[in-house]
Protein backbone atom coordinates (compact mmCIF):
# COMPACT_ATOMS: atom_id res chain seq x y z
CA UNK A 1 0.00 0.00 0.00
CA UNK A 2 2.70 2.56 0.72
CA UNK A 3 4.42 2.07 -2.90
CA UNK A 4 0.95 2.46 -4.36
CA UNK A 5 0.68 5.72 -2.41
CA UNK A 6 4.02 6.77 -3.49
CA UNK A 7 3.33 5.39 -7.15
CA UNK A 8 0.55 8.37 -6.52
CA UNK A 9 2.16 10.87 -5.29
CA UNK A 10 4.91 10.95 -7.81
CA UNK A 11 2.26 10.76 -11.31
CA UNK A 12 0.04 13.52 -9.32
CA UNK A 13 3.01 15.72 -8.78
CA UNK A 14 5.00 15.30 -12.38
CA UNK A 15 1.52 15.67 -14.25
CA UNK A 16 0.85 19.20 -12.13
CA UNK A 17 4.79 20.01 -13.05
CA UNK A 18 3.92 19.34 -16.52
CA UNK A 19 0.56 21.05 -16.50
CA UNK A 20 1.79 24.36 -14.84
CA UNK A 21 4.43 24.25 -18.12
CA UNK A 22 7.80 24.16 -15.24
CA UNK A 23 9.38 21.61 -17.32
CA UNK A 24 9.25 22.86 -20.61
CA UNK A 25 7.65 20.69 -22.32
CA UNK A 26 4.96 22.18 -23.68
CA UNK A 27 2.78 21.28 -26.89
CA UNK A 28 4.89 17.90 -27.03
CA UNK A 29 2.89 14.37 -26.51
CA UNK A 30 4.01 14.05 -23.09
CA UNK A 31 1.92 17.50 -22.26
CA UNK A 32 -0.79 16.40 -24.21
CA UNK A 33 -0.95 13.08 -22.47
CA UNK A 34 -0.68 14.83 -18.99
CA UNK A 35 -3.89 17.12 -19.82
CA UNK A 36 -5.59 14.71 -21.25
CA UNK A 37 -5.59 11.15 -19.19
CA UNK A 38 -6.87 10.15 -16.18
CA UNK A 39 -5.39 7.47 -13.68
CA UNK A 40 -6.72 5.85 -10.79
CA UNK A 41 -5.33 3.71 -8.30
CA UNK A 42 -6.37 0.59 -6.89
CA UNK A 43 -5.23 -2.24 -4.03
CA UNK A 44 -6.79 -4.95 -2.89
CA UNK A 45 -6.03 -3.72 0.94
CA UNK A 46 -8.06 -1.08 2.74
CA UNK A 47 -6.29 2.19 2.56
CA UNK A 48 -6.68 3.89 6.15
CA UNK A 49 -5.47 7.12 4.33
CA UNK A 50 -8.26 7.03 1.68
CA UNK A 51 -6.07 7.97 -0.94
CA UNK A 52 -5.96 4.37 -2.65
CA UNK A 53 -9.55 3.50 -4.21
CA UNK A 54 -10.65 -0.27 -3.17
CA UNK A 55 -10.25 -2.81 -5.81
CA UNK A 56 -14.01 -4.05 -5.79
CA UNK A 57 -14.63 -0.08 -7.57
CA UNK A 58 -12.99 -1.43 -10.75
CA UNK A 59 -15.84 -3.44 -11.39
CA UNK A 60 -18.05 -0.76 -11.36
CA UNK A 61 -15.83 0.98 -14.31
CA UNK A 62 -15.26 -1.93 -15.97
CA UNK A 63 -17.36 -5.02 -16.11
CA UNK A 64 -14.92 -7.14 -17.83
CA UNK A 65 -13.15 -7.54 -15.00
CA UNK A 66 -16.07 -9.57 -13.26
CA UNK A 67 -16.34 -11.91 -16.68
CA UNK A 68 -15.45 -15.47 -17.21
CA UNK A 69 -15.38 -17.90 -19.88
CA UNK A 70 -17.40 -20.16 -17.25
CA UNK A 71 -20.64 -18.95 -16.18
CA UNK A 72 -21.37 -19.80 -12.83
CA UNK A 73 -22.44 -18.17 -9.45
CA UNK A 74 -19.31 -20.19 -7.53
CA UNK A 75 -16.89 -18.01 -9.19
CA UNK A 76 -16.19 -14.66 -7.90
CA UNK A 77 -14.10 -11.57 -8.73
CA UNK A 78 -10.51 -12.82 -7.43
CA UNK A 79 -10.22 -9.37 -5.42
CA UNK A 80 -7.42 -10.94 -3.24
CA UNK A 81 -5.06 -12.31 -6.20
CA UNK A 82 -1.63 -10.95 -7.08
CA UNK A 83 -3.00 -9.41 -9.88
CA UNK A 84 -5.09 -7.26 -7.98
CA UNK A 85 -2.81 -6.11 -5.01
CA UNK A 86 -1.88 -3.04 -6.97
CA UNK A 87 -4.13 -2.01 -10.44
CA UNK A 88 -3.69 1.52 -12.07
CA UNK A 89 -6.43 2.66 -14.40
CA UNK A 90 -5.49 4.83 -17.63
CA UNK A 91 -8.53 6.39 -19.19
CA UNK A 92 -9.56 9.78 -21.19
CA UNK A 93 -9.40 12.23 -18.97
CA UNK A 94 -12.30 15.10 -19.15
Amino acid sequence: MADMRELKYLTETLLSEILKGTLSIEETPISDIAGNVRYNFYHSEKDQLNEISNIIDIMKIDDSFTKTLVNDERYSFPEFSPFFRGCISISKGA
